[in-house]
């Protein structure tokens, strides 16, 4: 018998709320035996300040993880463990912004990590195989880091303006690594551990420095 899809919130994150939120917290913790595992869905939209979502997730399928947050100070931290065939958004839109997602032994993995504006900083670590991760961040702070390992890896990374900095370490075979910036005062590394595997960069204006890394 499958287990039933959890649903907090429908999301809808261009439509602001009527009612903020002073504090919002999630905290879910969510284990199931493989044989029970299939079609598990969480949506969560929090909308006002305080913002936090704490998410561990593991033994299970077929799993769609959805989570929005408008504004204010902000944090996603996600873990998943032994997952497979999962698709996992993840949306933040202003001020403190912090995002943390860690994912071991996933097969079969989509990924989008993406926010908008102020403090910003995005933490991917993840391992497996057939996983592609796309993150996206547009203005102020910025920082992303990303370490993958294993096989038949995807990494479309972009930064839009200030401060900006992508640090991507690829280890495994099979791999692609896309990296995008367009202003301010940029920094870009990437590391591949695999010769037969490739790495796109653009960078357009300000600060820049590349540098680049396969063996």
């Amino acid at each position: 018998m499958p287990y039933p899809s959890l649903r907090l919130f429908r999301p809808d994150f261009d439509r602001p709320t009527s009612r903020p939120l002073l504090v919002s917290t999630l905290l879910i913790t969510m284990a199931l035996p493989q044989a029970q595992a299939g079609d598990i869905v969480l949506w969560a939209n929090q909308q006002g300040s305080g913002n936090t979502s704490t998410i561990e997730q593991s033994s299970s399928s077929d799993l769609t993880t959805r989570i929005e947050q408008s504004g204010n100070h902000n944090t996603i931290d996600l873990t998943q463990h032994d997952t497979g065939n999962t698709a996992t958004d993840l949306l933040q839109r202003g001020d403190d912004n912090h995002i943390q997602f860690s994912t071991s032994l996933a097969i079969d993995g989509r990924f989008r990590l993406e926010q908008q504006g102020d403090g910003n900083d995005i933490g991917l670590t993840a391992s497996g195989s057939g996983l592609e991760a796309d993150l996206d961040q547009y203005g102020d702070g910025n920082t992303l880091d990303i370490e993958m390992s294993g096989t038949s890896l995807d990494i479309t990374a972009s930064q839009i303006g200030d401060n900006n900095e992508i640090i991507a370490r690829h280890r495994g075979h099979d791999l692609s690594s896309s990296a995008s910036q367009i202003g301010n005062d940029n920094r870009l590394t990437i590391s591949q551990s695999d010769s037969g595997s490739t790495i796109s960069v653009t960078q357009s204006g300000d600060g820049n420095h590349t540098t680049i890394e396969q063996y």
